[in-house]
């Protein structure tokens, strides 16, 4: 649970639980209708890996906030470490990978664009 600090007073979100991992949105048209700019907190389980999606109008911006994770993009690994960010061009096939024994947390961003689960 996460609470967003609003001048209109909090919100409280509560994390997604998607099979894989989790997914709690702090910023976007889920949380505030209007808003064009998404922010989600990713919480990907030892040994398992996000669904492969693309996004055709934005870039994504993936931070390691901690553990490990193999970001694949256009079929790439990046071996992502804490601290490191990845950088997924508009319209590139890409999904998250943990191939570590600890759950691994990614902060993602993005403007507004389709996305599409591949």
């Amino acid at each position: 649970m996460t609470v967003i600090k609003t001048p209109s007073g909090p919100l409280v979100v509560e994390p997604v639980d998607e099979g894989w991992g989790s997914i709690e949105w702090l910023m976007g048209e889920r949380v505030f209708p209007g808003v064009r700019h998404s922010v989600a907190r990713i919480l990907v389980r030892p040994g398992a890996e996000s669904p492969c999606e693309r996004h055709a109008g934005t870039t994504e911006t993936a931070v390691l906030l901690s553990g490990e994770i193999t970001c694949v993009i256009e079929g790439k690994p990046l071996e992502l470490w804490p601290g490191d960010v990845a950088l997924i061009p508009a319209g590139a096939h890409h999904y998250l990978r943990n191939d570590s024994r600890q759950a691994a947390t990614v902060l993602l961003s993005f403007s507004a664009g389709s996305v599409a689960a591949e």
